[in-house]
C-alpha cells in the first residue's frame, strides 16, 4: 500500500504545483488598441492655415521667437528653483536652450562671447544657490556636484573661446 501511495503522490505532484496558476489557454487575448492620430484635433482647414503661416515665416523672426521662449522658460525654471519647486536638471537644461537661442542670433564674435559669459554667470549663481542648499541639507551632493560640473564646463568653454579670440 505504501508503494501505491508514494507512486500516487509522485504522479499528482505536477498537478499540486499547478493549483492556483492560470494556464496559457486561460489568459484572455489582449485588446488591440488603435493608434491615436495626434493631428486629429486640427481639421484640414486649420492645418492648411498653419502650413501657410509656416511658408511665410522668416528665419530671423523664428530665431527671435525661439529666444523669447527660451528666456521665459529660463526665468520660470529659475523662479521655481529659488522657491524650492524645481530640480537643477530642469534649470540647467533651460539655461542650455537659452544659450543655444542666443548663439543663433549672435552675429559677431563679441556677441558669441557675451552669450557664453552670460551663461557662465548664470551657472555660477546657480552653483552658489546649490551649495547653500547642500550646506543646509536641502539637496544631496549629487545635485550640487551636477551644478558645479556644468559651471566648470561653461567656464572651460568660455576660457577656450577667449583664448581663440585673442589669437585672431
Amino acid at each position: 500500500m505504501r508503494q501505491l501511495t508514494a507512486v500516487t503522490l509522485v504522479a499528482l505532484l505536477p498537478a499540486v504545483f499547478m493549483l492556483g496558476r492560470t494556464t496559457r489557454a486561460q489568459i484572455p487575448e489582449r485588446e488591440v488598441v488603435e493608434p491615436v492620430d495626434i493631428l486629429a484635433p486640427l481639421d484640414a482647414k486649420q492645418r492648411a492655415k498653419a502650413r501657410f503661416e509656416l511658408s511665410l515665416a522668416k528665419e530671423q523672426d523664428l530665431a527671435k521667437a525661439k529666444l523669447k521662449a527660451a528666456q521665459l522658460a529660463w526665468q520660470s525654471q529659475l523662479q521655481r528653483f529659488v522657491a524650492g519647486r524645481a530640480v537643477t536638471d530642469f534649470v540647467i537644461d533651460s539655461g542650455k536652450r537659452l544659450l543655444e537661442a542666443e548663439l543663433e542670433l549672435a552675429k559677431t564674435p563679441a556677441a558669441v562671447l557675451a552669450a557664453h559669459e552670460k551663461y557662465w554667470a548664470s551657472l555660477y549663481e546657480l552653483e552658489q544657490m546649490s551649495k547653500a542648499r547642500f550646506d543646509a541639507g536641502r539637496i544631496d551632493i549629487g545635485d550640487y556636484a551636477e551644478t558645479k560640473y556644468y559651471r566648470l564646463d561653461a567656464e572651460l568653454k568660455l576660457v577656450r573661446l577667449q583664448a581663440k579670440m585673442q589669437q585672431k
